[in-house]
């Protein structure tokens, strides 16, 4: 996995983001809403964390987290059977 700030917030509305205070993670979660200004962004509810707002001007940063493919869902069977889907 990698980590890749995003300083324009708008476009992450539906991404999973990691957030950070301060270079610390506090927090992971899809992305609700974010205002026209790209000063606050809102992370969904998501099990026990509630809906959750987060302000630009308290230090709070933003990055997409990349994942890698499963190489086992990628690789070619030997065996006759068909690959499982990491769906």
């Amino acid at each position: 996995m990698s980590f890749q700030i995003q300083p324009d917030w708008l476009p992450l509305v539906g991404e999973v983001v990691e957030v950070r205070l301060h270079d610390t993670v506090v927090r992971q979660g899809t992305v609700d809403a974010v205002t026209s200004d790209n000063s606050i962004l809102w992370i969904a509810a998501d099990g026990a964390h509630t809906r959750t707002m987060m302000e630009r001007s308290e230090g709070y940063t933003m990055g997409i987290i990349d994942k890698q493919p499963l190489a086992s869902a990628t690789q070619n069977h030997d065996d006759g059977e068909a690959p499982i889907s990491a769906e």
